[in-house]
């Protein structure tokens, strides 16, 4: 977690549409700026995040990877795999 306690995430946008998130612990907070989406916890809290997301190809390239769309997970499962 961020000093701040705003943990990023990202919006839908041409590459990427988020379908749903949910939190455990439940955030605080949420807000957009020039950064992007962001979700407000207390500093230094330990945070699952669940997400159904779907990326897509742009520009000639692949879809983004979980990995790329979550940068700031240090933990990314595909559904896939998911219990």
């Amino acid at each position: 977690m961020p000093a701040d306690g705003r943990l990023p995430m990202p919006a839908s946008d041409a590459g990427l549409r988020v379908d749903d998130v949910a939190f455990t612990p439940a955030p605080t907070g949420e807000g957009f700026g020039a950064a992007g989406r962001w979700f407000a916890f207390a500093p230094g809290a330990r945070v699952a995040a669940r997400m159904r997301f779907r990326t897509f190809a742009r520009d000639d390239a692949p879809p983004a990877s979980a990995q790329a769309t979550l940068p700031h997970a240090a933990i990314v499962r595909p559904a896939a795999d998911a219990p």
